[in-house]
């Protein structure tokens, strides 16, 4: 027989298929839209690194779940479909999050994030979500459409508005060190730099010109120490 388990998580559908004895057949989709579900029905998989033994891990979970073959053979009355319901998505993803590697947040990547992008990111999603299931309709007047389509610009562009505010914020600290703290100048290019060659924000302002390159910024540093140390007839130069 056949153990077939079709689930929703993080917006990807996952057929779950292996040849034991029958449990249960469930058609479970998470309905993101509803702003009072429970937080535990998500969960962030990293699909790129599950393997197919964390598939057999999944389904030997379920197999051996007592209250779902409980669920399967019951005979539910109206009143105790909504609370199998519950059960049955929560058992789901709670052996996914046992199961299947999770996706760590690496908040460093982007350190001008902050919650106003967060609320705008999620109100996103959910619209998007809404607009998947509504068939993905591009038609002008669906009203999923444009919904997701003004989230979506929304969050863009706050986004946008984010990340030149910490560029130039960053530029100004790296100009403001240059000239005046050597120590700190560099202090502050090895926390951006890290382990990575090239990091977000990581450049110097020559002249009024931002340069991000390694190339760029030699060649700038280049030319202002051959000015610096070049004669010159202006009569104030010492």
């Amino acid at each position: 027989m056949i153990v077939l388990a079709i689930v929703k998580l993080q917006m990807t559908t996952v057929l779950i298929c292996l040849d034991i004895d029958l449990v249960c057949c469930l058609t479970v989709n998470f309905d993101t839209a509803c702003s009072d579900h429970n937080p535990a029905t998500y969960c962030n998989v990293n699909w790129k690194r599950a393997g197919r033994q964390d598939y057999i891990n999944y389904c030997a979970l379920l197999a051996n779940d007592a209250g779902l073959t409980n669920i399967c053979h019951d005979q539910l009355t109206r009143d105790e479909i909504d609370s199998a319901y519950q059960i049955v998505t929560d058992r789901l993803v709670n052996y996914a999050i046992l199961s299947f590697p999770v996706k760590q947040s690496r908040p460093y990547c982007k350190p001008y994030w902050c919650d106003d992008l967060d609320v705008l990111h999620s109100a996103m999603s959910v619209s998007r979500d809404v607009w998947c299931q509504a068939g993905r309709p591009r038609d002008h007047m669906s009203k999923e459409y444009i919904d997701y389509k003004s989230r979506k610009t929304a969050f863009r562009a706050a986004h946008r508005r984010y990340v030149e505010s910490f560029l130039s914020d960053l530029d100004r600290d790296l100009e403001d060190a240059a000239f005046r703290d050597s120590a700190r100048f560099w202090k502050l290019l090895r926390s951006r730099k890290g382990k990575s060659k090239s990091t977000i924000g990581a450049g110097i302002s020559f002249e009024g010109t931002v340069y991000r390159s390694r190339e760029d910024i030699c060649e700038q540093w280049a030319k202002y120490f051959r000015t610096l140390y070049s004669c010159s007839d202006d009569p104030h130069f010492r």
